[in-house]
């Protein structure tokens, strides 16, 4: 459960981050749209803090492809949140185009834009909230009913409203360097009319490298990355590593909220022809180490074709994004 509407509203403010940016690109940055090499469908599941009641639960589901004659891409993307046991759910739906310039044949430029729904519900009747609390019972009377609240009920329990977003990025053979950029639109979170607590803008950067053996058959593949997200207030910095042999993938990841919270992310998977799967788990350091459960992140891709033989052929005008897939 959750005590109090203060804390509803600053949940909504805040913007879901996935640990796996090999599995989540194009929700990092739209101009990641399409750079799969060929069209993918990717659903993405994550439970933060599990063992706490504020349980973040989040699904998404996505489906991205090149369009090489256009040297461009697009994606189409639902996200579905729910937060404290049904206390706040959310749903997003949304479409998002990249456009690639070419700045020479091995590197390109890529610029994209996202335009979104997003809609937000807030269940009253499970709803905790201070003015509620009995010294003696809790939130219950001695007949085990909710106790009465004196907040008013908002007029609607749901909003819905426009989400827009942008992105743009340098990508290579081997690098690629993005920086995004969402909510430009500053949408409000909360559901009251006199309400001025807006979602804030998100800022993000991303930047990695990919390291491969040379003249192998079956090379190993390591891919050095840099995240950050700053959003309000908070920022989140996450530093590491995914790498892949033969069928075999995993991940070591450090991410600091620069405000002394850190997790250490441990992630592994296998990949085969046409399927990528792919799990994490973000333990939490420090004061609440033991306490939140941490988090747990699963990733799935179909690729509809071979990455490598569709850059290569129908989709050869737009450059892939290095990654170990």
């Amino acid at each position: 459960m959750i005590c109090g509407h203060f804390f509803v509203e600053n949940a909504a403010a805040q913007d879901l981050q996935f640990t796996q940016l090999d599995a989540s690109d194009s929700y990092l940055n739209p101009a990641f749209a399409g750079s799969g090499g060929a069209g993918r469908l990717t659903a993405n599941f994550r439970s933060q803090w599990p063992d706490m009641p504020q349980t973040y639960l989040s699904y998404r589901l996505s489906y991205d492809q090149p369009i090489g004659d256009a040297n461009s891409g697009f994606g189409l993307y639902m996200i579905k949140d729910d937060l404290g046991e049904g206390v706040l759910s959310g749903f997003q739906l949304g479409f998002q185009y990249m456009y690639q310039v070419k700045l020479s044949s091995t590197a390109a430029m890529n610029f994209g834009m996202q335009l979104g729904m997003q809609q937000q519900r807030l269940n009253w009747d499970r709803l905790q909230l201070f003015d509620q609390i009995d010294p003696v019972y809790g939130f219950n009377n001695a007949s085990g009913l909710p106790n009465p609240t004196n907040e008013p009920l908002p007029p609607s329990l749901s909003r819905t409203q426009l989400d827009l977003g942008a992105g743009v990025a340098i990508v290579t053979e081997k690098v690629f360097t993005g920086l995004s950029f969402h909510h430009l639109n500053t949408p409000v979170a909360g559901f009251y009319s006199y309400d001025t607590v807006a979602l804030p803008m998100g800022i993000s950067f991303q930047t990695g490298v990919q390291i491969k053996q040379k003249k192998k058959r079956d090379p190993f593949i390591a891919v050095p990355s840099i995240t950050w997200y700053g959003q309000g207030g908070s920022n989140q910095l996450q530093i590491g590593s995914s790498f892949a042999k033969s069928l075999v993938m995993g991940g070591l990841y450090l991410k600091n909220n620069l405000s002394g919270m850190s997790n250490v992310s441990i992630m592994a998977g296998f990949r085969k022809d046409w399927l990528v799967f792919t799990y994490s788990y973000d333990a939490t350091l420090g004061g609440l180490s033991g306490e939140t459960g941490g988090a747990h992140e699963v990733g799935l891709i179909f690729r509809l074709e071979d990455a490598g033989k569709a850059a290569k052929g129908k989709y050869y005008n737009v450059l892939m994004r290095p990654s170990i897939f």
